[in-house]
């Protein structure tokens, strides 16, 4: 896969209050050893420079452990859409690649093929969807107010690709999956 060294920032949302784990700090998780936010930044490499981090008051834990490598971002910790709306009028700069810090991806594959049909199309907004339902992973090519409705892209997934982890039961069933799949 050749990507023509297309580098964009990568932002790593991972301020949320993890209310339905009752564990905020959901990215750094565990999973062959990485983070769930290692293994999806290592995944973005080829794509990918300045590397931020979205945190807030309810992930400390994710704070303090990346503040040495990437550049931290702190949000009010308000929700997802207002928290992103936040840290991307202070990046400032498009495209950009978000992704949640619980996303799981299977494999680099899936990255790529994102990333050729986000390429592909190279306007708007292309977002990454698991069985029909947003999760996330998106390519901003523009301030998302600027971007009119029919420029907003979807890339359809299966949650063999890509899993969100929501819940403790999530992570237990991709840890079960996973041993199962040896």
């Amino acid at each position: 896969m050749e990507n023509n060294n297309v580098k964009f920032p990568l932002l790593v949302m991972a301020g949320g209050m993890g209310s339905r784990m009752d564990f905020p700090d959901k990215g750094i998780l565990m999973f062959h050893g990485k983070t769930l936010i290692d293994r999806s930044i290592n995944m973005m490499k080829d794509y990918t420079k300045n590397i931020f981090i979205a945190t807030s008051d309810n992930t400390r834990i994710t704070k303090e452990y990346y503040g040495d490598r990437y550049k931290i971002i702190e949000t009010g910790g308000h929700g997802y859409s207002m928290d992103l709306s936040s840290v991307l009028g202070k990046i400032g700069v498009y495209p950009v690649i978000v992704i949640p810090s619980d996303l799981y991806i299977s494999h680099e594959s899936v990255i790529q093929r994102f990333m050729n049909e986000a390429l592909h199309r190279n306007s708007g907004i292309v977002s990454m969807l698991i069985g029909g339902l947003f999760c996330g992973l998106s390519i901003f090519f523009s301030n998302p107010e600027s971007v009119e409705e029919d420029k907003f892209y979807y890339v359809n997934f299966t949650e063999r690709d890509a899993y969100n982890i929501n819940t403790k039961i999530d992570y237990y069933l991709l840890l079960n999956r996973a041993e199962r799949m040896k």
